[in-house]
């Protein structure tokens, strides 16, 4: 098992380029490795060597041998890494977490006291319908997920994307997630859920971080070599060397170029910092009690402290929203392409939904938005017409939609109060209903 390679990671909480804010004397050193590998008390030669020399070469052997029979061991702290990078790394969060008995209980953690969190307990991670976490355990988990992915031997930043063919082999991930995320935090969801969203959420502070990194390091008056030469503490200097030389590449070059003139078309920037919109709106619903619609969201996450819009064309985007909410009968806390929101902004782009978060698709989200047949007339043997008056469907429609919020609820509230489902209640929510995100 691998994770005998951290035991002496260098505490730092980002990557810093020392010929920036050091005097010249000092940049001699910077690609020496600080980070000390001790055997561990029942070493594995084969495998410690196999892991560094992928870790250290651009053509990685994607075969290499895991000790799966250790996966499931809990490290110490001084075993894993140790670099948080994230804001919220100091500060308290009220989670709950589970032993081997299922006896659960409250306490106030900050993300760099997981690793000491005895071996029996694990933190509770709720997931709502669409499969994205939320709550302060959530905050924990990024938190944490940060401290990996900054790992380059965890997690190396020599491959060209996160994802794809020439992207992190999943073994990467896989043994991460059994060594560190699995031990320590209980996810209620299903574990392919629970894989997709940590995968996502550190594939993206992954990318993050290394552009953070380019950006400390990069130099338009320094050549490559000097460049290379100088490689950032804890990154494997060959790891550095192909990372460069990716960077510096025209094909890369000019879809950064592409990326920031996309960027540059968002005009329409958001105050809700770094909170994910699924926090946000379990935030919002614990103050109201009431599943908070997209439309609702997005007024809430383009407004400033003092109450004012952020800009004008925000304010006119805003303004049809609350319009529309006015003029709704529908139930708006069910998503879906014909809410308010969707009325106002227009149809979702393939890869994502507006007002839902990371990792959340039109496929998934819309799921429940179907056509039912009750609502087709056929005008002819070969055409269906959708109907456009039916007052029974549309009192049914209404009716089904008020019992999904009241199920939604008094799933929530069970939660809360019993840290899960009571198995006299498990047939009431044989499908998950409560949707913050």
């Amino acid at each position: 098992m691998y994770y005998t390679l951290f035991k002496a990671m260098v505490k730092v909480k980002r990557f810093q380029n020392p010929q920036k804010s050091a005097p010249p004397q000092q940049c001699s050193t910077n690609h020496v490795i600080q980070d000390v590998v001790h055997p561990s008390p029942m070493p594995n030669p084969r495998e410690s060597t196999q892991f560094a020399q992928d870790t250290s070469h651009a053509s990685l052997n994607h075969s290499t041998p895991i000790d799966s029979s250790s996966t499931h061991d809990i490290p110490q702290e001084s075993q894993v890494p140790s670099q948080c990078v994230r804001r919220e790394s100091n500060t308290h969060r009220c989670v709950q977490v589970i032993d081997i008995k299922e006896v659960i209980k409250k306490i106030k953690i900050k993300v760099k006291e997981v690793n000491n969190l005895p071996q029996e307990e694990r933190i509770i991670v709720e997931f709502d319908a669409q499969g994205i976490a939320y709550g302060d355990a959530q905050a924990v988990l990024a938190g944490y997920c940060g401290c990996l992915e900054i790992n380059c031997k965890l997690f190396p930043i020599n491959f060209e994307r996160w994802s794809g063919k020439m992207g992190i082999p999943n073994f990467y991930f896989e043994e991460c997630f059994q060594t560190f995320l699995k031990p320590r935090f209980l996810f209620r969801t299903t574990e392919a859920l629970a894989k997709r969203y940590c995968k996502m959420s550190i594939g993206k502070k992954w990318a993050a971080n290394r552009q953070r990194v380019w950006e400390e390091f990069y130099d338009t008056s320094k050549t490559r070599d000097e460049i290379i030469s100088n490689s950032p503490k804890g990154i494997d200097p060959i790891q550095w060397a192909h990372f460069v030389n990716y960077r510096l590449k025209p094909e890369t070059q000019d879809l950064c170029k592409r990326n920031k003139e996309s960027r540059s078309k968002q005009v329409i920037p958001h105050t809700g910092g770094s909170k994910p919109l699924a926090r946000k709106r379990y935030e919002m619903f614990m103050e109201t009690g009431q599943l908070p619609s997209r439309g609702k969201l997005y007024i809430e996450t383009h407004k400033r402290k003092d109450g004012s819009l952020v800009n004008d064309a925000a304010k006119t985007i805003v303004e049809q929203i609350e319009e529309g909410l006015t003029q709704s009968t529908n139930d708006e806390s069910e998503v879906s392409p014909q809410d308010v929101l969707g009325r106002v902004l227009g149809p979702e782009h393939s890869g994502r939904v507006r007002c839902m978060g990371m990792g959340v698709v039109p496929t998934g989200a819309f799921r429940n938005t179907r056509l039912r047949i009750s609502d087709l007339s056929y005008s002819s043997p070969n055409v269906a017409v959708l109907s456009s008056s039916n007052p029974w469907q549309e009192k049914y429609s209404h009716l089904e939609s008020q019992i999904q919020t009241i199920l939604s609820s008094f799933q929530t509230y069970v939660i809360m109060k019993e840290g899960k489902i009571p198995e006299k209640l498990a047939g009431l929510f044989d499908k998950p209903h409560v949707s913050f995100l």
